[in-house]
């Protein structure tokens, strides 16, 4: 074919999203779209030299929460500089949209106004009765001068054309949020089961956002607004998404094994409703639940971010762990597929796990920060006896986690946490007690008394190395961030020196992907690996024209070298740029080229059609 370009990419191996065999050609680009691609001639605008290089479509992260943040990060820098060229948000139940009274927490929170209250009169709220949700009405004034934009819409459609007028550099995918629209039906009064007049009040939500534009209805049945909602409400919403020809996205109930209360009034990130019994097995009954509310609304369905439905805490050998991914497999995946269900589902690729980067181990003892007064005042009870046997009786209670992991349900906890930096470096919590002849409780504080500014991090023990090696090689796995969209300079200030930071997977998780379980490990081949990241999540979205290279397809390209591809980043420096990524395309412009964005905006809303 002979044709005039705006860009061609030459002698460059092509990887085209299916999981074909790579295969030398060249790529011309004609504004939005691919004109040509493989044996071609004609002359460019530009031209690009892929000696040595990989041609891939843009990868899509089928799990992220960006679109709580893209409004204050148009740019997409920590997406672009990895190669995501399309995100799907609404994740977890977690969107951003509608919004009747209530407003998110994550928004503030995430947009410049942690600490937003400071400025106002909380006229009888506690701050932990403003966990999930802000009234609009009392703060909406104070949060939209500290976030830089304002709230000014309410349905799902009016959000997504006030992201369209942000000019993003990337794609966005819209999902339904459960929690959102719960909270818009029940106000404040959400922690209990609904009516079948509100259930029917949600489906209406549900049907103005597909009519919007989204591609489904998505929830997080774990410590939110969405673990209120018995199975017939889920159900039923599904069938009004299932209506428009949507899917149905879920965080399942139970996902992180946390401690139990049968007191409805307590709403907090590690707890939730329900008996002692389900510590161990609540993950498990909660993708069976998944599996039957998708057989019942006859929907297609994505399971988030899957771990193994069969808990074991204590010290085990890798093949223990993967014969527990195995099995979950067999019983979740692979017979109800064979029974006709549509389902697939996505995994984090990394054993860290996490959102964010906390290192500082001081940061354990935040919630005790208020009644002491100072960061010095706390350093000093420290010291004191009695003050210790408090944190172990916190402890004991259950309404106390560090990181993701609650130590009241794991007697092993203390060997899942390793110090980062002085002198016991690499050592563990438990590690470092057995050396010193005492408790694990001891050994934190007697490490803070020594250095207050001792970092540390956990070992997810959802995300294993062994269950994540089994569940990538599955052919329905796609790969999922779960992360939000920042730039480099993102953190939120903590009262202790040590700043939250977002975690690396926000910033290198897919080269590291790919340098680790096809360079490192080679569980798989590049081909393989692209397809999850790439005409996998399409195919699961139905982006017919995306996902995959080929001409008419629109040009959402990653060129990165295959030997230099790779994260920077750590847990404590994270916001650092990957190497081996040298151009993104989105929409035909490119975005990302010598280590830097280029300032281009192209992308936008993708309305399911």
């Amino acid at each position: 074919m002979s044709d005039h370009y705006d860009v061609r990419i030459r002698d460059v191996t092509i990887i085209d999203g299916t999981g074909a065999s790579a295969y030398a050609g060249d790529v011309g680009i004609i504004g939005d779209r691919i004109a040509a691609i493989g044996a071609i001639e004609g002359v460019a605008e530009r031209e690009l030299d892929g000696a040595g290089l990989v041609a891939c479509p843009g990868f899509i992260d089928i799990h992220s929460h960006a679109d709580c943040t893209i409004l204050s990060y148009p740019q997409a820098d920590s997406f672009v500089m990895q190669g995501v060229t399309t995100f799907v948000g609404g994740n977890c139940g977690i969107s951003t949209a509608p919004i009747k009274n209530l407003l998110p927490a994550t928004i503030p929170m995430l947009n410049g106004a942690p600490d937003w209250w400071r400025d106002a009169d909380l006229g009888g709220h506690s701050l932990s009765s403003l966990y999930g949700y802000i009234p609009l009405k009392q703060f909406g004034s104070i949060l939209e001068k500290r976030m830089n934009f304002a709230v000014d819409w309410r349905s799902f459609g009016e959000f997504l054309s006030k992201v369209d007028s942000a000019d993003l550099s990337v794609n966005y995918v819209p999902l339904a949020g459960h929690n959102a629209i719960r909270v818009a039906v029940m106000g404040e009064d959400f922690k209990r089961h609904a009516t079948q007049q509100e259930i029917t009040d949600m489906a209406r939500y549900v049907d103005e956002a597909m009519e919007s534009g989204a591609y489904g209805f998505c929830t997080g049945l774990d410590s939110s607004v969405g673990e209120y909602a018995d199975p017939d409400e889920l159900v039923q919403l599904a069938r009004a998404a299932r209506r428009h020809g949507g899917a149905y996205h879920t965080h399942t109930r139970h996902h992180q094994n946390n401690y139990p209360t049968d007191d409805l009034s307590k709403f907090d990130y590690g707890l939730y409703h329900g008996s002692p019994d389900e510590i161990t097995v609540g993950r498990y009954h909660g993708l069976l639940e998944a599996l039957e509310i998708c057989r019942q609304a006859e929907i297609r369905m994505q399971i988030s971010h899957i771990t193994p439905a069969y808990i074991i805490n204590q010290p085990a050998p890798d093949s223990l762990h993967r014969a527990l991914a195995e099995a979950t497999l067999a019983e979740i995946i692979d017979e109800p597929q064979r029974q006709g269900l549509d389902i697939a589902f996505d995994l984090i690729p990394d054993e860290s796990g996490g959102v964010f980067s906390t290192p500082g181990l001081l940061d354990i003892f935040a919630g005790w920060l208020p009644q002491m007064g100072s960061r010095e005042a706390l350093l000093k009870s420290l010291k004191i006896p009695a003050f210790r046997d408090e944190v172990r009786g916190v402890i004991d209670s259950g309404a106390f986690k560090i990181l993701m992991l609650c130590p009241k349900i794991d007697p092993y906890w203390p060997e899942h946490f390793v110090i980062l930096t002085g002198a016991h470096q690499g050592k563990t919590f438990g590690e470092i007690a057995r050396q010193r002849g005492c408790d694990a409780v001891d050994a934190i504080c007697g490490l803070l008394l020594e250095d207050p500014e001792t970092k540390f991090n956990q070992r997810d023990l959802r995300r294993l190395d062994p269950y994540t090696e089994v569940f990538l090689q599955h052919p329905s796995c796609a790969i999922g961030l779960d992360s939000f969209v920042f730039d480099t300079d993102f953190h939120l200030d903590t009262p202790f020196p040590n700043s939250i930071q977002a975690h690396q997977n926000t910033y290198g998780m897919l080269p590291r992907y790919i340098r680790r379980f096809v360079g490192e490990k080679g569980i798989f081949s590049m081909e393989e690996a692209i397809r999850k990241a790439t005409s996998l999540p399409a195919q699961r979205l139905g982006l017919s024209d995306r996902g995959c290279l080929k001409a008419g397809n629109y040009a959402d390209i990653v060129l990165f070298d295959p030997e230099r591809i790779s994260e920077t980043g750590d847990w404590l420096e994270p916001a650092r740029t990957p190497t081996g990524i040298e151009q993104v395309f989105v929409n035909g412009q490119i975005v990302y080229e010598n280590g830097q964005h280029t300032g281009a905006r192209p992308g936008g809303v993708l309305r399911r059609q």
